[in-house]
């Protein structure tokens, strides 16, 4: 390896090593979420709370779960339960949705990740 090569590989990593730190955008944790049923907002919650809420949707029941600054599925009458699987979610501009169900929630306040989310 020559000088020049050793050269270019530190400039190269020294370019990545810019990117990251310039891309990477810190998120806030949240403070009220939204729970929708389809597009219709259903409820507004404070996060920093705790209680459970049964919402109705499509194939049944939904279970929503706020605890002190998050919030999850904690039960859904879906077959593939991948809203259940994401766990709790506490950050500014996180989103759960039960597709099949036609529930979904949405973390607000702050400085959120995303400015646009499509499901």
């Amino acid at each position: 390896m020559t000088v020049a090569d050793r050269l270019l590989l530190g400039i190269v990593l020294l370019i990545v090593a810019g990117s990251f730190y310039f891309a990477w955008q810190p998120s806030t944790a949240g403070t009220h979420m939204e729970i929708y049923q389809g597009n219709i907002l259903y409820k507004q919650y404070d996060l920093h709370q705790h209680v459970s809420v049964q919402v109705s949707g499509e194939l049944g029941d939904s279970v929503i779960e706020i605890d002190h600054g998050r919030a999850r599925f904690r039960s859904s009458p879906c077959n593939s339960q991948f809203c259940v699987h994401a766990g709790w979610q506490q950050q500014s501009g996180d989103v759960i949705a039960c597709l099949p169900n036609g529930i979904h929630i949405q973390i607000h306040g702050g400085e959120s990740r995303f400015d646009a989310l499509t499901f």
